[in-house]
């Protein structure tokens, strides 16, 4: 089995496995309980906030437990939309739908959206988002940190330097930044940041939203006082203490993994060049800001549908794009908005590449495909 889709979710680390079930056996009370089983319960929670808080560089009132990165996206949008109700929000054509489809949603509250283009490398147009925050009252940015589909890493200072000129808050989707990149949250001066457990070894169901102090939102689930009164229902537990472990980890491995994902990403295109294959790959150079672990590449004149799913008969598991966007047929958002060929649009496929893989997973996946598209190329003729 060769697995490349890790964008979308990776599998939980065995430590992670081992320590969520020791917690399911000991930490079953509810936090909220005033008994001692859940008062356990609560400390070792709060534990877990304080330990994730300290490994992000921000203090534990700043961190909110949610179910996935997509809620701490909505909470983060319509949150600032409720406690402001007033100004425009700013946000990219390369989002993660969690936040595409929440400001669309935003539009028929009467919120004024604006999307900045990219270019053809998915890189945000930092003249048109500098003229936007000019001519216009805008409350929030939203922008994708590295872009889910294409790996492309925005200049983040540059628009934090902007949006905060204009008085405005920044909130990032960094739900594929922590497997790649060392991450400070208070060096970084964002004003609120998304997280998902399952992107980097931990379990699905867990995820987190940091607010800074001082930063006014509304809750967008009603109930319980849980999480300093911003998000109610019974707090995942043994998911936030899955979330800590794979953080930890995380962290802790960063370098090593960087290193080897840089190396299999670099022999897959050199395995691509040398298969005379005619591909392309969608999104910025491996010498620029991106993650390299992330690759969209379209093949010409394919149909990536047809692909993936000869090289899943092989047990070679791609996906076309983001995994919550699989029940459509149409091209990408993300390609169409970098205005990718036609003719290669519709045969792109992401490779998302881990550690575990081998330089032989690398160029048996490249001796598939180049025997699958000239078997077609010979079908046709």
């Amino acid at each position: 089995m060769i697995y490349f889709d890790n964008a979308s979710s990776t599998p939980p680390s065995s430590s992670v496995i081992k320590v969520m079930h020791d917690a399911l056996n000991t930490y079953y009370a509810n936090p909220s309980s005033l008994h001692t089983l859940g008062i356990q319960a609560r400390k070792r929670m709060n534990q877990a906030k304080r330990n994730i808080a300290s490994m992000l560089n921000v203090d534990r009132q700043s961190i909110i437990f949610t179910s996935s990165g997509t809620e701490a996206n909505n909470l983060a949008l319509k949150g600032v939309y409720y406690a402001n109700r007033g100004g425009d929000v700013i946000t990219s054509t390369i989002e993660h739908h969690s936040v595409s489809y929440t400001t669309a949603f935003l539009e028929t509250l009467g919120v004024k959206v604006h999307y900045i283009p990219v270019d053809t490398r998915g890189y945000l147009d930092l003249a048109i988002l500098e003229e936007t925050l000019k001519k216009h009252h805008v409350a929030l940015v939203s922008i994708i940190y590295a872009n889910n589909e294409v790996g492309t890493v925005q200049d983040i200072d540059t628009i934090k330097k902007l949006t905060k000129s204009h008085g405005a808050l920044l909130h990032l989707d960094m739900v594929q930044v922590p497997l790649h990149k060392h991450i400070d949250l208070t060096a970084l001066g964002c004003d609120l940041a998304s997280f998902s457990a399952h992107k980097f070894f931990g379990p699905r169901g867990a995820g987190l939203l940091y607010k800074k102090p001082g930063v006014e939102i509304i809750p967008q689930m009603h109930g319980g006082q849980h999480e300093f009164k911003l998000r109610a229902g019974t707090e995942n537990l043994v998911g936030i203490i899955g979330m800590e472990t794979a953080l930890k980890e995380t962290i802790e491995n960063l370098d090593v993994r960087e290193n080897k994902t840089n190396h299999l990403a670099h022999h897959l295109l050199r395995k691509l060049n040398e298969s005379g294959l005619d591909y392309r790959l969608n999104g910025p150079s491996l010498n620029q800001p991106r993650l390299l672990a992330t690759l969209n590449i379209g093949f010409k004149d394919q149909d990536a549908q047809v692909l993936s799913f000869a090289l899943n008969q092989r047990n070679i598991f791609v996906t076309l794009g983001s995994a919550c966007d699989s029940e459509s047929i149409e091209p990408s958002h993300v390609l169409r908005a970098m205005n990718v060929p036609n003719d290669y649009i519709k045969g792109s496929m992401r490779f998302s590449i881990a550690e575990t893989m081998q330089e032989k997973d690398i160029e048996y996946t490249v001796d598939v495909l180049k025997s699958i598209i000239r078997s077609e190329v010979a079908l046709i003729e």
